[in-house]
């Protein structure tokens, strides 16, 4: 992997970083509602339930390609 391609990498896991802890921050609960789609990448699991944008799950999978 080329250091741009490293750099672009880093930012992205930040940028999801920040989106995670501001949601575990904001207090709201997290409706019981059971995944559509569950993607399992070695000691990582990514749970998709079917209410998800089509923003969320296009972002999902480029970070996922791009790891």
């Amino acid at each position: 992997m080329n250091k741009v391609s490293q750099v672009k990498s880093s930012i992205r896991k930040e940028r999801w970083l920040s989106i995670i802890k501001e949601c575990q921050s904001s207090g709201m609960t997290i409706p019981d509602v059971k995944p559509a789609v569950i993607i399992r990448r070695g000691d990582t699991t990514i749970e998709i339930n079917s209410n998800a944008s089509k923003e969320t799950v296009e972002a999902v999978l480029i970070a996922l390609t791009s790891s």
